[in-house]
This record gives structure tokens, C-alpha cells and sequence, in this order.
């Protein structure tokens, strides 16, 4: 008997703390990203009126590469800086923001056919128009050079 209440004892303990779990916000967990994000619109006018290049990064909220890019790429102190002083940085849910994975996604009988991967990273001039593209994840060091090709581009 007392084993059976030690058990609906701990069982619920374990319940009721798992109730009070607050996950953390997205305001919260932005706040600690080193790289200021704006969506499409923010980032193509401020990328018109300061004539300078955007990088727009496609990811979902789904997908495991997209985190490890984030977490081993852009969270790193001097990637970061370098994108923030080279580009507008605009991030888009390709879930949620169909008709710019449609506008970005690559044409021709594979594009037509398969939406656009995630993580996918376009390079672009100050009026949207694509120069460069990344695709799939990548460690710092292989996209350090993608950022240097693109920047050759531009």
C-alpha cells in the first residue's frame, strides 16, 4: 500500500511540475539572437533606402537543420557582424509565407515540382533580386565563404 501511494505520489509531482513549465517566448528567446531579423517588408525597405544588400534566410519552425544553422552559424559573434554589417538580415517561414518561397524558389522542372529546402539562404540586392543562393546547412566556416562569393556578386 504505501508503495502504491509513493508511486500516485510521484507521479503526481511530476505532473503538476510539468504544468507550471512555461516555455520560453519568442520575444524571449529573440532577444538573445545576435543578428536583428526584419520580415520581407521591413527588410526591403530598409535595404532600398540604405542601397545596401539583404540576405533572406527560409527556414520553418519544424526543421532541424534550420536550428543547427542558427545555433552554429548565426550565433557566432563574428559571422554574425559580418552579416549584420554587410546585409539586411530578413528571416521568412517558408510555411507560413507561400507566395515568397514561390517568388524566390528555383524554376524549372525540379522547381516546379518541389517546394523550395529549407535552409535556404538567398543573397540579394537592395531591390530583392536574387545574386546568390545557399542551400541545406552549412558550419561557419563553409558559409563564411558563401557569404565572401555572394559579396563578390553583389
Amino acid at each position: 500500500m504505501i508503495k502504491k501511494i509513493v508511486t500516485i505520489s510521484m507521479f503526481l509531482l511530476l505532473l503538476t511540475g510539468s504544468v507550471w513549465y512555461v516555455a520560453p517566448s519568442t520575444a524571449e528567446s529573440a532577444s538573445s539572437e545576435l543578428i536583428h531579423w526584419y520580415t520581407y517588408d521591413q527588410g526591403l525597405a530598409i535595404a532600398e533606402s540604405q542601397n545596401k544588400p539583404m540576405m533572406i534566410y527560409f527556414t520553418t519552425d519544424w526543421c532541424p537543420h534550420c536550428r543547427n544553422l542558427e545555433q552554429n552559424v548565426f550565433m557566432n559573434e563574428e559571422m554574425a557582424e559580418k552579416l549584420s554589417t554587410n546585409f539586411v538580415c530578413l528571416k521568412i517561414n517558408a510555411d507560413k509565407e507561400k507566395d515568397l518561397v514561390d517568388k524566390y524558389k528555383k524554376s524549372g522542372f525540379l522547381g516546379r515540382r518541389m517546394s523550395m529546402p529549407v535552409p535556404t539562404v538567398i543573397f540579394a540586392d537592395f531591390q530583392g533580386n536574387e545574386v546568390y543562393r545557399i542551400e541545406g546547412e552549412r558550419n561557419v566556416d563553409d558559409f563564411d565563404k558563401a557569404v565572401n562569393e555572394a559579396l563578390n556578386h553583389l
